[in-house]
């Protein structure tokens, strides 16, 4: 039972390994893609709190991963693991609508969704004036994650 155990953590290890390269390619990706666009480098552009593990929080279900939420300076960002359709009906009827209605509440100046090929992949809130609306936005995409991943 105990090589069991460390085969799991073997593998768990691994795809953390593989993660971490993953996302520090898809970084430099980025950082060059900026670096292109305006003509500066990275750190005249890029101006908001250092990453670090406090202000990275990892959304998760039992072991599955569900997103990254990322805050910044000014903005948070939610970036989902799996993509989600962005036909869903629960994601346009439940999730932004919560978003909809926080923002005519005042708790948020703006949020955009970020689609590729028809998926919502990121989700980026500016302006949070409420200490709850993360944690809300958060058991929202729980219970959206659970609901996909039923009627599959």
């Amino acid at each position: 039972m105990k090589s069991g155990t460390n085969v799991n953590k073997k593998k768990l290890i691994e795809f953390v390994r593989r993660k971490v390269e993953e996302l520090e390619e898809e970084l430099n990706f980025y950082k060059q893609l900026l670096m292109e666009l305006t003509g500066k480098t990275v750190h005249e552009e890029v101006k908001s709190k250092p990453l670090s593990p406090d202000n990275v929080k990892v959304i998760a279900i039992g072991n599955d991963i569900i997103a990254n939420i990322v805050e910044l300076r000014d903005s948070v960002r939610i970036m989902l693991r799996e993509s989600i359709p962005s036909n869903n009906p629960l994601l346009n009827s439940f999730l932004l609508q919560l978003l909809r209605d926080k923002k005519e509440l005042g708790e948020m100046k703006d949020f955009e969704v970020k689609e590729n090929k028809g998926y919502v992949t990121e989700i980026v809130i500016r302006g949070i004036n409420s200490k709850s609306l993360v944690k809300e936005v958060e058991i929202a995409l729980r219970y959206l994650w659970k609901e996909v991943h039923r009627e599959k």
